[in-house]
């Protein structure tokens, strides 16, 4: 892995280095060649006291005007070679390393980033998930999808998932968070304000998500997938909001708080559920005959 990944560098390197080379000649070219040397001066020209050094010559206007014009392509000569690494070298890392390649690239966080459709946040213990997040968030142009949970779980906090909705909100369409003990009500709030097209929503071993948060959620319209499982501390009264989601087609409530008051008149106010998980919730004979009444497309 190391080897290849070393050849494919050296061999972006060759290639962008190559270019670099052609256009500082174009620009030589369209001078009439580099700007001439100064002439040395003869003793008899030196100035009076002077210690027998030549003084340097005024640049000609016309190599002043070459030069002028070489800068810019020398400046897009650089881009390409950055461009040209950083992409090689991000095809051959994960998503974590490319966040840190993002952290001290602008190229890679103007062109890479922006084709990202999905991201598994998954940060080492030494890692400062804000400091990458907040990296990559006004670059993720196309970004969909986004899971925080595996070795995220402990490091995630409020301030950087609600920095990444606020930058993405126009493209995301499903947000997941697994065993995240910090995640709070703020983000639900902001997600039901800055994400009414969201389509799939879950909330799982999430201690702090409470009814208030389940209140926001309901501002998503368009949920297809909703889950909430094993939050602790969300109740009938939260999730009687969720009555109106028509849209839904999954639904997962695993939470002991959880019982016909509540689901049955979300049951009887869709018809295109395929999916219904209630394991580990209050639900009785009620909400077992609404589903059988109301959900012609059940699967499981």
């Amino acid at each position: 892995m190391i080897a290849s990944l070393w050849s494919r560098i050296g061999a972006a390197a060759r290639a962008a280095l190559g270019w670099l080379s052609q256009a500082l000649s174009r620009c030589q070219s369209l001078g009439g060649g580099p700007p001439p040397r100064p002439r040395p001066q003869s003793n008899a020209a030196a100035p009076l006291g002077g210690g027998g050094g030549a003084p340097v010559r005024p640049q000609s206007n016309a190599a002043a005007r070459v030069l002028e014009r070489s800068r810019p392509r020398s400046d897009a000569a650089a881009r390409v070679l950055e461009t040209t690494l950083v992409g090689e070298v991000a095809s051959c890392l994960d998503v974590h390393d490319v966040g840190r390649l993002a952290l001290s690239s602008w190229r890679c966080r103007a062109e890479t980033l922006g084709t990202i459709e999905e991201l598994q946040f998954g940060f080492p213990k030494k890692d400062d998930p804000e400091a990458i997040v907040a990296a990559w968030a006004p670059h993720l142009s196309a970004l969909r999808v986004v899971n925080f949970g595996d070795r995220s779980s402990h490091l995630t906090e409020d301030h950087a998932v609600i920095s990444l909705t606020r930058d993405c909100c126009r493209t995301l369409r499903a947000m997941h968070f697994w065993g995240c003990a910090y995640i709070t009500d703020a983000v639900a709030h902001v997600i039901g304000n800055l994400l009414p097209g969201l389509q799939e929503l879950t909330f799982a071993e999430c201690q702090e998500i409470t009814d208030r948060g389940v209140k926001s959620v309901a501002k998503c319209s368009q949920l297809r997938e909703l889950s909430l499982d094993h939050n602790g501390s969300i109740t009938d009264v939260g999730v009687q909001y969720l009555n109106g989601l028509a849209a839904l087609e999954s639904l997962q409530l695993e939470d002991r708080g959880i019982t016909d008051l509540a689901v049955a008149p979300i049951i009887r106010g869709t018809s295109r559920l395929r999916l219904v998980i209630l394991t580990g919730s209050g639900v009785a004979d009620e909400t077992c005959d609404a589903i059988s009444r109301y959900c012609p497309l059940l699967e499981n």
